[in-house]
């Protein structure tokens, strides 16, 4: 069995009749230097520092902070800690650069990743909640104005966010669906309202924390035509409940620690959009400016013992703009049908990186502090949106989406399927 390493025990390495005299230069392991003492005829040794941040580690800055915390753990003699720090001891001499896997073994890796989507998910929201009656492809079908509308829309969705700069990422799959409605309340103005369903599974990129997970939105939105332009102030709010697997794999065996939490966020959106011909072809420009709070509640793992994690609270906040152009054509293909094709281009920049969390270990004592976690976010991101849209009456169009989003280490694509009743 892996031997314990506590600070402030110690063993005897040589033991002679009469006295002794003199020590060995240095007493020392991969990651604990010992003291040594005499008392008569015996030499004794103990662990006394520990050195988690060595520089042939090559260790992350998330993966040195948690080393930090261990460090304080280690010099509090925590005795529950004792076994895992001779697991790592052991685990670095077999191979010394494994140590920086097993500090992220102990992280919460990507437990809070579908905190952090919420973040990504708000452009989606917001599209389906500003997706009836002032969209480019409505406009090129002369259906736009005055009209009010009843919109359902079902879509599937993958995430795909790479670890780095120290926070790690995670993939993730998303079902949705939304029903809405927009309405006419006063000449030129138009208000609107939708609800949605969200069932999402994510994995963690670099540890296995997976997470199932159900989340309801709701948002409103209004808009206010100037001819050919068009201003549109939208919220957007949800809240989700978690499921989380995390397996905690060291030498000594997998354990697996599981906890359950709730996470919440609130966007709000103002788009500017106008929208004129090219020949037959609607050309708008747009620019949408949000902002976007993203939080989760703590929680307490279970089941991994003394590995297991406490999270505390945590909160992202974001301020996004994404200017972008939109073409679209119609196409008449019979006296009552209209088909109108689209695509649209934009940038997305905004101004969060990660989000961050903090933890500690369950078993350890208040006073040991605790350490950062943070998750991958996507700071820039090139968008692209293309569809057909089919007005088969007077009265109702449905249509086909791709959505795709790509970044410096991220990816997402999209699909969806809608259809809009208008009144």
């Amino acid at each position: 069995a892996p031997r314990t390493v506590l600070k402030g025990t110690t063993f005897d390495v040589l033991s002679v009749e009469g006295a002794t005299a003199g020590a060995f230069d240095t007493v020392r392991s991969e990651l604990f230097t010992y003291a040594q003492s005499t008392a008569g005829g015996t030499l004794s040794v103990g662990p006394a520092t520990a050195e988690f941040d060595q520089a042939r580690f090559g260790l992350s800055a998330q993966q040195r902070t948690l080393g930090g915390y261990l460090e304080g753990i280690f010099e509090a003699s925590d005795a529950t800690y004792g076994r895992t720090f001779g697991v790592l001891d052991a685990a670095v001499a077999a191979d010394d650069s494994s140590f920086g896997r097993f500090l992220t073994e102990l992280s919460p890796g990507a437990s809070l990743a579908a905190s952090a989507a919420n973040i990504e998910l708000s452009q989606s929201r917001f599209d389906a909640l500003l997706g009836c009656g002032q969209t480019p492809w409505e406009r090129a079908s002369g259906t736009a104005t005055g009209q009010g509308c009843v919109i359902a829309e079902s879509s599937g969705r993958s995430l795909e966010q790479d670890s780095g700069s120290g926070a790690v990422g995670y993939d993730a799959a998303l079902f949705t669906t939304t029903v809405g409605f927009q309405a006419p309340v006063a000449p030129d103005t138009t208000a609107g309202f939708a609800i949605g369903y969200e069932h999402s599974r994510f994995d963690g990129d670099l540890t296995s924390a997976d997470t199932d997970g159900d989340t309801f939105t709701v948002g409103a939105s209004a808009t206010r035509r100037y001819g050919d332009f068009a201003v549109s102030l939208a919220a957007s709010g949800s809240f989700g409940w978690h499921d989380l697997e995390r397996k905690v794999s060291l030498p000594d065996g997998t354990r697996t620690a599981l906890a359950d939490y709730t996470s919440w966020s609130l966007g709000l959106r103002a788009r500017a959009a106008y929208g004129f011909d090219v020949g037959q072809v609607m050309v708008t420009p747009a620019l949408d400016l949000d902002f976007v709070y993203a939080a989760a509640e703590g929680y307490s793992e279970r089941g991994a013992g003394e590995r297991g994690l406490t999270v505390d609270d945590s909160e992202e906040t974001a301020l996004r703009a994404t200017p972008s152009l939109s073409l679209a054509r119609r196409f008449d293909i019979g006296e009552a049908t209209t088909l109108v094709t689209w695509a649209t281009a934009g940038l997305s920049v905004s101004t969060a990186d990660s989000y961050g969390a903090t933890a500690r270990f369950t078993g350890a004592a208040a006073d040991a502090g605790s350490f950062a976690s943070d998750v991958a976010l996507s700071q820039a991101s090139g968008r692209v949106s293309a569809g057909l849209e089919l007005f088969a009456t007077e009265q109702l169009n449905v249509g086909l989406r791709y959505d795709g989003a790509f970044g410096n280490g991220y990816a997402g694509h999209a699909g969806s399927l809608r259809l809009n009743w208008r009144f």
